[in-house]
């Protein structure tokens, strides 16, 4: 069965973002970079990857779960599709617009119960402390 892996940067005090909702205070260079640019790679938009002149090695995730907070970013910057070497999924407690290489989802909890009973690699939760919240019972390893 495929796990859950809720796999997002965190600042020293615990946030996600900082506290009008940016994500430029976290530091791409560092210690860290090796697992991000290496195990983790999946996780990496596909701008980021055709900055670095890369590819995903599709060897970690083959969907992705995130909130509507999660993707605003990237549309506010054009970018209606920003992993398209994943499956997406965004889940939302009212309908919207969303690429039609995106899934969109009223019921994460449900849905992430079936992903997960599909063969496949990994399902990589992305940002979203409300929506992590909401699936901790499907995340490997906690009760």
């Amino acid at each position: 069965m495929r796990a859950l892996v809720y796999y997002v940067a965190v600042s020293v005090d615990g946030y996600i973002a900082d506290p009008a909702g940016g994500f430029d205070v976290f530091l791409v260079d560092g210690g860290h970079a090796p697992v991000v640019f290496g195990e983790y790679a999946d996780a990496l938009p596909a701008h980021a990857h055709a900055a670095r002149g890369t590819e995903p090695p599709r060897t970690r995730f083959d969907t992705v779960v995130m909130g509507w907070n999660t993707l605003t970013p990237a549309l506010d910057q054009g970018i209606t599709s920003p992993y398209p070497h994943l499956r997406q999924v965004v889940a939302s407690r009212r309908s919207r617009e969303v690429d039609p290489a995106i899934t969109l989802t009223d019921d994460p909890l449900a849905l992430v119960r079936g992903l997960k009973q599909e063969d496949g690699l990994d399902v990589w939760l992305c940002g979203g402390g409300d929506l992590a919240g909401a699936l901790l019972p499907e995340m490997t390893g906690w009760s």
